[in-house]
């Protein structure tokens, strides 16, 4: 058995880990099914929502995640790094991250991304968000199989807007109909 069906919507969370610095607004690891929606997420010292708790492309019950229009915002303040408005990990087929707002995106020393896909993410759809003010790129692909990043905006990225940091020999994602400002 699996956490699967679960819902957190028209949420209010602000001001986390004060006293785990690495704590998270909405943390998802093995569970499919899960809907984030109409949440306001904010000043925390890592990543607005995570989802996946997988490195690399081993087999996981993630699946079918919907965030959406989220507000996501005032992230990392220079203390931690490597993390990102929402940040996932490994495979997570058929999910979805639209109609987003993630801006104001901080690190201590790398990685202040607004969507960040890590380590074997794959079979996520971005669409339809608007990332900006971010220290480093609006969106960022470690490795990943089938990733669809569509119809944003990316603006503001104070070291980049679109990164790809580990290229593989098959299709890693597609970059369709976005503005980058």
């Amino acid at each position: 058995q699996h956490t699967s069906h679960v819902t957190v919507e028209n949420c209010i969370i602000h001001s986390g880990g004060r006293y785990f610095l690495a704590g998270i607004g909405v943390l998802v690891f093995h569970a499919s099914d899960v809907t984030i929606r109409h949440c306001d997420i904010a000043d925390f010292f890592y990543t607005a929502i995570s989802t996946g708790w997988t490195w690399g492309y081993k087999p996981t019950t993630a699946a079918r995640i919907v965030i959406e229009h989220c507000h996501l915002h005032h992230l990392g303040w220079a203390v931690l790094s490597d993390m990102g408005g929402v940040y996932t990990l490994g495979p997570q087929p058929g999910s979805v991250i639209r109609g987003c707002h993630i801006h104001s995106i901080g690190c201590a020393a790398y990685g202040a991304w607004g969507m960040y896909n890590d380590e074997g993410s794959t079979g996520i759809l971005w669409e339809n968000n608007l990332v900006h003010d971010t220290q480093s790129a609006g969106y960022h692909q470690h490795y990943g199989r089938g990733n669809i990043v569509r119809n944003n905006i990316i603006a503001f990225g104070a070291e980049e807007h679109v990164r790809y940091s580990r290229p593989e020999d098959f299709f890693a994602f597609a970059f369709e109909r976005n503005i980058v400002l």
